[in-house]
């Protein structure tokens, strides 16, 4: 399925690099939730992330990083990168004053290098994917 999605493989480090930035650490894994997206918002993380991200995917599914995004709509985002990379992260929904919200546990000890679908020795860095 992942193939249908990306046309390269995406590299991990923006992913860290954004969620050391924005999530609380705890243990093993990155907390993400809706404070979290609020404050890769806030602290403009968010939009560079996401322009970053666009060269991976084909042209028909760059729409999941162009259109507004929203909480529900990165969350997709961080779900496409994590299964495609295949770093474990579980949800818990949490309910708060008649309102829910899905709280995101991003795992980060067990990574594979990062490189996944390029052949051994080929780093995804080395790649020319026109980001500028």
């Amino acid at each position: 399925m992942s193939k249908q999605i990306f046309k390269y493989a995406v590299p991990v480090e923006p992913l860290f690099g954004l969620l050391d930035k924005i999530c609380i650490k705890e243990d093993n894994t990155y907390i993400f939730n809706n404070n979290a997206y609020k404050k890769g918002i806030f602290d403009n993380n968010i939009p560079p992330f996401l322009e970053e991200c666009k060269p991976y995917y084909h042209a028909s599914k760059q729409k999941y990083v162009e259109k507004k995004m929203s909480y529900t709509a990165f969350t997709t985002v961080l779900r496409q990168i994590c299964n495609f990379n295949d770093i474990k992260y579980t949800t818990k929904i949490r309910y708060e004053k008649s309102t829910y919200e899905i709280v995101y546990y991003i795992c980060f000890t067990s990574l594979p290098d990062g490189v996944k679908g390029l052949p051994d020795g080929v780093k995804s860095e080395t790649l020319d994917v026109g980001v500028e």
